[in-house]
C-alpha cells in the first residue's frame, strides 16, 4: 500500500514520463530510467564498460553513449514496476544523489554543453537542465524572502495598530507581481505535462489523485535537495547509495 509520499511520486513520474518522451523525440535523451533500461552490449563494450560515474552510473553511461555518436530510444508504453522511497528522509537522499551525480557528470562531459556538435542535447537540453536548477533556487529564496518580509510587515501593523488584521479575499488584492505570475504559469504548465504524461504512457488524461500535493509539497521539497546537491558537488563532498 502507498502511502501520501509514495503517490506524490508517482504524480512525478508521470512528469517524468513526458520528459523523457521529448528528450528521445529530440534525439537527446541523457537520462535512462533505471526499472527498465536495455543496452546494447556491443555498444557498452565498445564504450569500454560502466564507470562509477558519480553514483549515477546510468546517467554516466547516457551521455557517454550521446557523446559518442549513438542515441537512445524511448518506449512510453512499456510497463514497468518500481519501488519508491517510502519515507521522506529515504526520498530526500535519492534526489540528492541524482541531481548530484547529474551536476558532477555535467561537470565531466562540459565539453558537450552549448556545443552544436551534440545537436539538440548540447545546443538546449544541457544548458536548459542546468538553468532550470538554478532558476528553482532563486524562486525559491525569492518566495521565502517575500514571505519574511510580508510576516516582519505584518507584525509591524499589529504593533502599531494593536488589533487583528482581518483576513480577506479579494481579487483586486491579488498579489500580480512579475514573480507570482511566473509561479502560477509554472505550476499551470506542470499540471498540463502531468496530464500529458499520462496520456503518453496510459492512454489517461486524468490527473492522479496525489496532485495536487505533489504542486504544493514537491514546490518546497525540491529546491531543498537541488540546493544540498549543489552544495555538495560545489565542494566534491560526494554521495552514497546507503
Amino acid at each position: 500500500t502507498n502511502n501520501l509520499l509514495q503517490h506524490m511520486q508517482q504524480v512525478e513520474y508521470r512528469l517524468s514520463l513526458f520528459n523523457r518522451f521529448m528528450l528521445a523525440a529530440l534525439g537527446s535523451a541523457f537520462i535512462t530510467p533505471g526499472p527498465f533500461s536495455i543496452f546494447r552490449s556491443s555498444v557498452v563494450r565498445e564504450l569500454a564498460g560502466w564507470r562509477h560515474g558519480h553514483s549515477t552510473e546510468d546517467m554516466e553511461m547516457a551521455l557517454r553513449i550521446q557523446h559518442e555518436g549513438h542515441l537512445i530510444a524511448n518506449c512510453p508504453n512499456a510497463i514497468v514496476y518500481t519501488s519508491t522511497p517510502p519515507t521522506l528522509r529515504k526520498l530526500f537522499k535519492q534526489r540528492v544523489r541524482w541531481t548530484y551525480g547529474f551536476l558532477r557528470n555535467a561537470v565531466d562531459y562540459r565539453h558537450m554543453v552549448g556545443s552544436r556538435q551534440y545537436g539538440n542535447l548540447g545546443v538546449m537540453i544541457l544548458p536548459t537542465a542546468l538553468l532550470s536548477i538554478a532558476t528553482a533556487i532563486y524562486f525559491f529564496v525569492r518566495a521565502l524572502t517575500e514571505f519574511a518580509q510580508q510576516s516582519v510587515d505584518t507584525y509591524t501593523r499589529i504593533a502599531v495598530t494593536e488589533s487583528l488584521p482581518r483576513f480577506h479575499f479579494e481579487l483586486f488584492y491579488l498579489n500580480t507581481s512579475a514573480m507570482w505570475v511566473l509561479v502560477w504559469l509554472a505550476v499551470a504548465l506542470i499540471l498540463v505535462l502531468i496530464s500529458a504524461g499520462g496520456w503518453i504512457g496510459t492512454g489517461s488524461k486524468r490527473l492522479p489523485v496525489g496532485t495536487p500535493l505533489f504542486v504544493v509539497f514537491y514546490c518546497f521539497l525540491v529546491p531543498l535537495w537541488l540546493a544540498t546537491a549543489v552544495f555538495r558537488a560545489t565542494f566534491k563532498l560526494g554521495v552514497r547509495w546507503r
